[in-house]
């Protein structure tokens, strides 16, 4: 809901909005949690690694393809201005996506974090405590295949390791980022976000123009609806420079 009133507000402001949704990848945190006989620790981290890699860089190619679409079937939508926001989740590719498709006027990052395997297993939000879960359920009824399984430290120590194999995860990526505009806003008492993860992104980004609000992770979502006329006034400051 607050999402839809977000976009009806910069809509009505004039911007022609596009919402991308992440794609499944996202969410194959679960991998490996079963093995067969030729898995290992150093092979479960090393395909994490590669998957969430795969994630970023699908991610940025996706919205290349839709953007050359668009130029070709509705260049009105696209014309102007272009502005390239993400939210919570939808900032971890939101660098790799910039990169990928360099023709950004601005980039706003809101609710930010760094890495998305290191938020994982920080454990926020209860995150890692509930693949766990799923992995008990699954060593009480294993597929056909799987032989043995991973203890639960193994299964933290293997996403550990891999979430610092990414190569293209957002605080990787964002130092090539700086120069261009961006804008930077996170709550103070953000509890899903830890504040190292949000620190280090910033730093990373080149500590850009940053707005904080007193508020946790999904209240910002709603505050955002009241900033839109801030935000317009910022971006046309950017593009009248």
């Amino acid at each position: 809901i607050a999402e839809k009133k977000i976009i009806n507000r910069f809509r009505k402001l004039g911007w022609h909005t596009l919402v991308c949704l992440p794609p499944d990848s996202l969410y194959r945190t679960k991998l490996p949690a079963l093995t067969s006989h030729q898995g290992s620790p150093e092979l479960g981290s090393e395909l994490i690694a590669e998957d969430m890699d795969r994630h970023y860089t699908e991610q940025a190619f996706s919205t290349k393809v839709a953007l050359q679409y668009l130029q070709k079937q509705h260049p009105h939508i696209i014309a102007g201005p272009r502005i390239h926001m993400g939210t919570s989740a939808g900032t971890f590719a939101l660098p790799a996506t910039a990169l990928a498709n360099p023709e950004w006027d601005a980039l706003i990052f809101i609710s930010a974090g760094s890495n998305l395997l290191s938020l994982y297993t920080s454990n926020s939000g209860g995150l890692f405590d509930d693949t766990l879960r799923w992995l008990h359920t699954a060593q009480k009824y294993p597929p056909i295949g799987a032989n043995s399984f991973f203890s639960d430290q193994q299964y933290l120590q293997i996403h550990q390791k891999a979430s610092k194999m990414t190569r293209l995860h957002a605080s990787s990526l964002a130092p090539h980022l700086r120069g261009q505009p961006i804008l930077f806003i996170n709550g103070t008492r953000d509890g899903m976000m830890p504040k190292s993860e949000i620190e280090t992104l910033y730093n990373a980004l080149g500590r850009p123009e940053r707005w904080t609000y007193p508020l946790g992770h999904h209240m910002i979502a709603l505050q955002i609806i009241l900033e839109v006329d801030r935000i317009d006034r910022w971006l046309s400051s950017i593009l009248r420079k």
